[in-house]
């Protein structure tokens, strides 16, 4: 025996149950803000860069390749902290 369901009758049957529609999302979003702040534990990252210069000696000036080492160190900083 075959059933025809109408949008009339759909729309009739979701009004009935809208308190459920309703109070099942509230409830599981409720549930697993619970789950996730009471139980679950707090996984945290990070990251870290070494950075590693030479120093002249004396009154040398530095080189071409220091200055350029140092112009991106500065770059890596700023980069870094923000």
């Amino acid at each position: 025996m075959k059933q025809v369901i109408t949008i009339n009758s759909f729309l009739r049957s979701l009004r009935k149950l809208w308190s459920l529609l309703i109070v099942i999302p509230i409830l599981l979003i409720v549930v697993t803000l619970a789950v996730s702040t009471l139980w679950l534990k707090p996984i945290y990252t990070s990251s870290t860069q070494v950075l590693v210069t030479t120093a002249t000696k004396g009154d040398e000036m530095p080189s071409f390749e220091e200055i350029r080492t140092s112009i991106q160190l500065g770059y890596t900083f700023s980069t870094t902290l923000g």
